[in-house]
């Protein structure tokens, strides 16, 4: 065991001595002798010789080509939005029934062509709304048709509204305008067609 110990510890102390042995340096003789070459091809280094003279030549096709200009991007109008101001809407129908609401939405979007029809959302109830109106008088004036066709519990309410609504156009699917002239009759057939809602 003694012995081991021993090897290994004349191992140990030839590996230390051998890492810790100076590295070859290079001489300064050796240094001096590339320095010295060095500054004489410097010396005797002349670019001239490399600067040869030299032309470019267009020819008038490719002269033509330069001078295009590239194609302008047109301008495109970015699309206004919408002003919101104070104002009031007639309220057709109000569930908590999502499907209910939407159906009641186009029957009087299709009912009323001249107004647009707003579903809001005022948690737990969907709202279904009538029109964009700035003052109460001209929602009162509309309010009299909407009962007339068949809404009777609709009442006028303040909402946010557009300040200036686009025209609405309604048209069918072969691109022709629909109007609907006997709005009492289609509300009796929805009625019919889901007696469980109350339409009005």
């Amino acid at each position: 065991m003694k012995i081991f110990q021993f090897i290994f510890t004349i191992t140990i102390l030839a590996l230390l001595i051998a890492g810790c042995s100076p590295r070859e340096v290079v001489r300064e003789d050796e240094e001096d002798i590339f320095a010295d070459e060095l500054r004489d091809y410097e010396r005797e280094f002349d670019p001239s010789k490399y600067n040869a003279p030299f032309v470019i030549q267009i020819e008038e096709d490719e002269e033509e080509e330069t001078r295009i200009e590239p194609e302008r991007i047109p301008e495109t109008e970015e699309p206004e939005t919408p002003e919101y101001i104070q104002g009031f809407r007639i309220q057709l129908y109000s569930t908590s029934d999502m499907e209910a609401a939407q159906d009641v939405h186009d029957f009087a979007d299709s009912l009323f062509t001249d107004q647009w029809v707003y579903v809001v959302y005022e948690v737990p109830f969907y709202k279904v709304r009538l029109g964009d109106f700035e003052t109460r008088p001209q929602a009162n004036r509309i309010l009299a048709h909407v009962i007339d066709a068949g809404f009777r519990d609709s009442w006028i309410v303040p909402d946010r509204v557009l300040q200036d609504p686009p025209e609405k156009i309604i048209e069918d699917e072969d691109d022709n305008e629909v109007t609907d002239e006997n709005g009492e009759d289609r509300l009796d057939e929805l009625q019919r067609s889901d007696p469980e809602i109350d339409w009005n």
